[in-house]
């Protein structure tokens, strides 16, 4: 039931963007130019998903994969224009499994707050492994991420 709420709260956020649609690309922005004749640098901040991610979770040392949705800050780049993400906080949804083949499944299902640099390439998510059959009280892990911005 615990992660049916999430599940909800996080598909619920997409409803409060200010007029904003994930699911659509960020417009290029009108350029505007000053005394100087040099384009102005345009930074816009926006909630977007960020998803795939693929992952190692330590200290469970698992391979994980999940979706975000989160606060981006960005900025516009003329020479391949498109939007560079400078940093994005999201919440985070993951699933994982055994690196290793084992005859005890030990999946997981984790929720977090990822932290993404380098054009959200980069992700770092504190996250909690909710309780499973293997895991009877849950526990807390660290999963450094590879993600690409949507």
């Amino acid at each position: 039931m615990k992660q049916f709420k999430f599940l909800l709260l996080f598909i619920l956020m997409a409803n409060f963007t200010q007029a904003q649609s994930p699911f659509k690309r960020m417009p290029k922005p009108e350029m505007r130019y000053g005394i100087s004749l040099a384009a102005a640098p345009v930074s816009v901040t926006a909630w977007r998903f960020t998803g795939p991610i693929a992952g190692f979770m330590y200290p469970q040392n698992q391979v994980v994969t999940g979706l975000g949705y989160g606060y981006n800050r960005m900025h516009f780049v003329d020479s391949t224009q498109h939007y560079y993400v400078d940093i994005s906080v999201s919440g985070v949804v993951l699933a994982g499994g055994n690196v290793t083949p084992s005859f005890q499944a030990n999946n997981i299902m984790s929720a977090g707050i990822g932290i993404g640099f380098v054009n959200q390439l980069i992700q770092i998510i504190p996250c909690y492994n909710f309780a499973s059959p293997n895991n009877t009280k849950g526990s807390f892990g660290v999963v450094v991420a590879v993600a690409v911005p949507l």
